[in-house]
């Protein structure tokens, strides 16, 4: 997970997420809840409208662009696999 310029917002609502999602797992396993899972998902930038026109960044050295098909894969995997 890294933030980057211009995106304030949207890495910020990312790590929100995550913490939301931890949080909400150890207080199912606090209550003794069972059946009920959590997955997090935060997929690196996607080739959609969205970030269209995005350049080259510290984070498109880092991962690249992923297309939106194997993005949705790889969840669909996450979840049936869980």
């Amino acid at each position: 997970l890294l933030g980057t310029t211009k995106l304030v917002d949207y890495c910020s609502s990312k790590a929100a997420v995550i913490s939301l999602t931890e949080s909400l797992r150890f207080e199912l396993e606090d209550l003794g809840v069972t059946g009920v899972a959590t997955t997090i998902v935060c997929p690196s930038i996607t080739n959609t409208g969205m970030f269209q026109g995005v350049r080259a960044t510290k984070c498109t050295l880092i991962t690249p662009m992923l297309e939106p098909h194997y993005v949705a894969e790889q969840i669909v995997n996450c979840v049936f696999t869980r």
